[in-house]
């Protein structure tokens, strides 16, 4: 049987205030909540924790969030990244989607809309997951009937 698990939830901001204000919102909503400030501890922390979602700014200490993005999505493929920005220009939103954001959100965050996004890329990365475990098993059945 499927169980539900609590949702994890990594936020990369190089600004601690942000940090410690998104992660005391996740915590009362009910998420287990990491932070991290630079590329080495997100890339870190993503090796060895499989999160749900991975909320990160678009510039995560001297580093482009768009490259840790593209790094992210190589290692833990099944992740969603939402992209936070205080000065978006429409090349990088185009960027980091084609670079595999599940979304682009911008600062001032809006926490109702941060929210019911988190919601949603939690909702599909718990959705992929149901499907490979359930695609695994029909498999297993498959083989065991050859």
């Amino acid at each position: 049987m499927y169980e539900l698990m609590v949702k994890s939830i990594l936020i990369a901001d190089s600004q601690p205030e942000i940090r410690k204000e998104l992660a005391k919102l996740f915590v009362e909503i009910g998420y287990q909540v990491d932070t991290a400030e630079s590329r080495q501890d997100v890339l870190r922390k993503v090796t060895f924790t499989d999160y749900a979602v991975v909320l990160m700014d678009c510039r995560i200490s001297n580093d482009s969030g768009l490259d840790v993005l593209a790094e992210l999505s190589a290692i833990h493929p099944g992740v969603s990244v939402i992209m936070l920005s205080a000065e978006p220009s429409l090349e990088i939103v185009i960027a980091a989607l084609r670079k595999g954001a599940f979304d682009f959100v911008v600062k001032p965050i809006d926490v109702d809309e941060l929210t019911e996004i988190v919601r949603k890329a939690c909702d599909q990365n718990e959705l992929m997951k149901l499907y490979q475990a359930m695609s695994g098993q029909v498999q297993h059945q498959r083989d065991a009937l050859s």
